[in-house]
């Protein structure tokens, strides 16, 4: 049976090969310890599990999900346990946020959306990493999915995208385009 990441798991990234490879082995040696935990007939939490059972020739075994919250389930379930980088967090929150833009950025849980702080929270950054994070995206997806990866730290995707902390494109077809800013860029590239 070849099962498909449920949308909601997709926004973390998936474990370098070298580490699959491991979890792999482990899984072969050992068994899968943890089962795959499936809800609305897709894999919301376990993806990398999934792989490495695949890689290693094991069945997985399978648990439905019955609770009541799959993000909130999701993001326990990675977002601590997981050695993800400042940037990676940043791109799983901007993808976990479901509210609009724009207007009230604090708090949207009365209609069960989950706003950019919210989601930032949630995951241990800042707001504005997320929405770093979500000005990447928009400017340069291959560099925000080099971000995600955790090729690039997100200061540095930031710069290769051409942005300034307002959010400003500087290239514009290749040519730097001149900007001016109410207030100075003060040390913005650190953490």
């Amino acid at each position: 049976m070849k099962l498909l990441p449920h949308p909601i798991a997709e926004c973390f990234p998936l474990l370098p090969l070298v580490e699959l490879q491991a979890m792999s082995f482990d899984i072969a040696k050992n068994g899968l310890i943890h089962p795959i935990v499936i809800f609305e007939g897709k894999i919301l939490e376990g993806r990398n599990r999934y792989r490495a059972c695949q890689m290693a020739g094991v069945k997985p075994t399978y648990a439905q999900y019955t609770g009541s919250d799959p993000r909130g389930y999701v993001i326990s379930a990675n977002a601590m346990r997981r050695d993800l980088t400042k940037g990676q967090r940043a791109c799983v929150a901007q993808e976990l946020a479901t509210a609009g833009e724009g207007g009230d950025h604090s708090t949207n849980s009365v209609s069960g959306e989950l706003s950019l702080k919210e989601a930032a929270e949630q995951m241990g950054v800042s707001r504005t990493s997320a929405a770093d994070a979500r000005a990447i995206f928009k400017a340069e997806p291959k560099i925000y999915q080099n971000v995600k990866d955790g090729k690039i730290p997100l200061n540095r995707g930031f710069v290769l995208a051409g942005l300034t902390k307002r959010g400003c494109r500087l290239r514009n077809r290749g040519r730097l385009i001149p900007i001016r800013l109410s207030q100075p860029l003060k040390n913005w590239w650190k953490d």
